[in-house]
């Protein structure tokens, strides 16, 4: 396995803070004033509303991924608006 670039570490973490906060924001802004009661979560505890904003961080994490997985294949920077 090749070593670790400082760029792939930036570039993976970059990917994790907007799929964190794209996620909370998706939960918090958009969904939580529709979730049922059990849904939504409550703060300092382990609960089902917890759960749900964490998939959406994930499954928006690994779409952003993806993405970049994609454009590296084709040799399009995701940053180039060219």
């Amino acid at each position: 396995m090749p070593p670790l670039r400082l760029r792939d570490i930036l570039r993976r973490q970059w990917k994790t803070i907007v799929a964190v906060l794209g996620g909370n924001f998706i939960y918090y802004v958009l969904l939580y004033r529709w979730l049922p009661a059990h849904a939504r979560h409550r703060r300092n505890q382990l609960d089902f509303g917890l759960l749900i904003d964490f998939w959406i961080c994930v499954f928006l994490y690994f779409l952003l991924a993806a993405l970049f997985r994609r454009s590296e294949k084709s040799g399009v920077k995701p940053s180039d608006n060219s």
